[in-house]
């Protein structure tokens, strides 16, 4: 019997095991996000462009708004959460595709 097997070892590695989907599952982003940034690549240069504008005007409004709200403060914190995944979102998608600018 391999000492990986014996009761005072396999406790933590069931609940290694075991917490590993748990903790894919209460990541960073939401279901949304995570496909924004796992969606298909684009099949074209031009749709590959295209997408890369989309991305950054969105990244840059977000910005606005959170330096905006920032300066005046926030109504509540879960919609800062919200804005500040939501711009890192955009920018994984970006590096994803390989967009310029974005470093």
């Amino acid at each position: 019997m391999s000492a990986i097997w014996k009761p005072m070892y396999r406790v933590p590695l069931v609940a290694f095991v075991l917490a590993l989907p748990a903790c894919s599952a209460f990541g960073p982003f939401s279901e949304y996000e995570k496909s924004l940034i796992y969606k298909p690549m684009p099949t074209s240069v031009a749709e590959a462009k295209m997408e890369c504008n989309v991305r950054r005007a969105h990244y840059d409004w977000l910005l606005l708004m959170i330096a905006q709200r920032d300066e005046k403060g926030w109504d509540d914190k879960a919609e800062r959460d919200v804005m500040i995944s939501d711009a890192w979102a955009d920018y994984q998608r970006a590096r994803r595709i390989g967009c310029s600018g974005w470093e």
